[in-house]
């Protein structure tokens, strides 16, 4: 019976979508909307597949802005960490979550606050240090708060991205995972556990397949090596750890919120995973975003740089 209310209740909390979008400062409006792609996310696993068609808008972002600045030289070349912060920046501000305001306002500001949290570890050597050495997907605010089955799921998935067999087996273990998961807990212990399989399915197999091209674009080759399998279960990692962050920010228990709580930790997740994604990759490619030495990020100057950045690129004549 648990499991029949549950279901029924995501046909009805979870239905939701989002669309990219043209947008100034402030959130836009539907007749502002010029752009036709639209993703429908209608159960948990939804989550992953819109998780990986946001992070295809930033690195199509990158590849145009990259090609414009060919000619514009605005950009530096090759790009650096801050201009990128800068087009993640441009593309999340971008995305609207199922056309609601509301929605979209949390969507953005889980974005934007993953963004300042990556240039406060710039600042930061030993929060930059245990940043770059963490090994586990469960973050250390959270794991006293986690309910027992919910600890050994998450520590049981992430033993399977570390281990370093092929792509097809991961998937088909967290599979089996997710299963088990909405077989035997509880009602309230599902909707993170499901959504960080979601997440973990659908990034390990993104940066199986993507790592390199993001590299090339990026233009920073030195660090792809033999151990390129290391580096996308990385990636992965660390986007799996964004998104039970940012899903733990409205409770461990979020079920019994209510609906609009279980709206609302979905897309903090979502926003929290996109962009920890797409800034570990450029930590592992470029050795850093939280380098000051190679390019300083300063979260004091970072907004109103990034506005002239948006304005030369743009909001040209």
């Amino acid at each position: 019976m648990k499991h029949i209310m549950f279901y029924c209740s995501l046909m009805i909390v979870t239905c939701f979508y989002i669309f990219t979008s043209c947008s100034d400062d402030n959130f836009e409006t539907e007749e502002q909307c010029s752009s036709n792609n639209k993703i429908f996310i209608e159960n948990f696993d939804d989550l992953g597949l819109a998780h990986n068609e946001c992070l295809d808008l930033i690195f199509s972002e990158l590849i145009s802005i990259k090609e414009i600045n060919t000619d514009l030289r605005a950009f530096s070349c090759p790009i650096s960490p801050k201009e990128c912060l800068f087009v993640i920046k441009y593309c999340v501000e971008n995305i609207s979550l199922n056309g609601i305001e509301d929605e979209s306002k949390i969507f953005h500001e889980s974005c934007l606050e993953s963004i300042e949290d990556a240039i406060n570890r710039n600042n930061n050597p030993s929060l930059r240090s245990s940043y770059v050495e963490n090994q586990c997907i469960i973050p250390i605010e959270i794991e006293s708060s986690l309910y027992s089955y919910q600890h050994a799921s998450l520590t049981q998935l992430n033993s399977l991205i570390n281990n370093p067999v092929g792509l097809q087996q991961s998937m088909s273990e967290i599979s089996l995972l997710e299963d088990k998961i909405s077989r035997l807990a509880d009602i309230e212990e599902q909707p993170l556990l499901l959504s960080a399989t979601s997440i973990a399915k659908n990034t390990l197999g993104y940066w199986n397949e993507n790592l390199e091209p993001w590299v090339d674009v990026l233009g920073h080759q030195n660090s792809i090596d033999d151990q390129t399998t290391l580096q996308w279960r990385s990636v992965g990692r660390s986007d799996v750890y964004g998104g039970i962050a940012g899903f733990c920010r409205f409770g461990i228990g979020v079920y019994l919120g209510g609906p609009l709580t279980l709206k609302a930790a979905l897309a903090w997740s979502l926003g929290t995973a996109v962009v920890t994604s797409a800034i570990s990759v450029i930590d592992q490619t470029m050795y850093m975003v939280y380098d000051p030495n190679k390019d300083e990020i300063n979260l004091k100057n970072f907004n109103s740089e990034y506005k002239l950045w948006k304005q030369e690129i743009y909001e040209k004549e």
